[in-house]
């Protein structure tokens, strides 16, 4: 599944038969070794797994995303925070000291979920 294809959303909540009450992001970009693109496109990412949270989530539903740690990161972590009652960040104790991912966990999503109303065709 191509998780740019604007379709996402609603196929997952078709594939549910409703809205999501957690959505898991452990999407990363393949590393280059440039650190500054490579970050950039992690970025890119988490706010696609973003997007789509935000069309599929239940009413106080939770997201965990994967992030890098990196000039963008915290822009996007404030960001994400708006869209829930708490939010923090996350580093997995099995995840190397050096290493710079990081993990955003928002919980009870403030939206209310609607239903994607179907076009003429759908």
């Amino acid at each position: 599944m191509d998780v740019y294809a604007d379709d996402v959303p609603d196929r997952i909540v078709a594939e549910l038969g409703g809205p999501a009450n957690t959505v898991l992001s452990d999407l990363a970009p393949s590393i280059i070794g440039a650190w500054d693109v490579d970050h950039a496109r992690q970025v890119d990412l988490a706010r696609r797994a973003l997007e789509i949270a935000e069309k599929v989530l239940d009413h106080h539903g939770n997201v965990l995303i994967k992030l890098f740690e990196g000039p963008e990161r915290k822009k996007l972590q404030d960001d994400a925070a708006l869209y829930f009652e708490r939010s923090r960040l996350l580093k997995p104790k099995a995840s190397r000291p050096e290493a710079s991912e990081i993990y955003f966990l928002g919980l009870g999503f403030k939206t209310r979920w609607h239903q994607p109303r179907m076009g003429p065709n759908g």
